[in-house]
């Protein structure tokens, strides 16, 4: 019996959400000041940094206007960090029906994630 190795996957909302949340702790900001920033609930926007539900372009604009960020620079991290993220063998798919994975990969790969998020801010920090 022959077995494929096992990938961890993600998808890119994930890692825009991640990106999102690290940047609202840096600010030392919690889920309900940003939810209330940019006029939704907690539950929405904690749904937006876990990667359940993509940000709109307009909530985008707004959590940029609250971290004094602009919203290609929130982008360039996502983008900077599926880059890392694939290069460490990580899968990135554009929704979560592409992935055809064990659900208890996707949780270590969304652990992994976080640490590649906080490595890419930490790095974009130092340039």
């Amino acid at each position: 019996m022959q077995f494929e190795p096992i990938k961890p996957a993600t998808t890119y909302t994930s890692i825009v959400g991640g990106v999102l949340s690290s940047l609202r702790s840096q600010k030392g900001l919690h889920q309900k000041d940003m939810a209330d920033a940019i006029g939704v609930t907690q539950a929405s926007w904690s749904r937006i940094e876990s990667g359940h539900t993509n940000v709109t372009l307009d909530h985008l604009r707004s959590a940029a206007k609250t971290l004094e960020m602009q919203p290609s620079q929130i982008l360039a991290f996502a983008d900077q960090t599926e880059l890392e993220a694939r290069l460490r063998g990580v899968t990135v798919t554009g929704t979560k029906n592409d992935l055809d994975i064990n659900p208890g990969l996707a949780l270590i790969a969304g652990a992994a994630l976080g640490v590649v998020i906080t490595y890419v801010i930490m790095k974009g920090a130092r340039t």
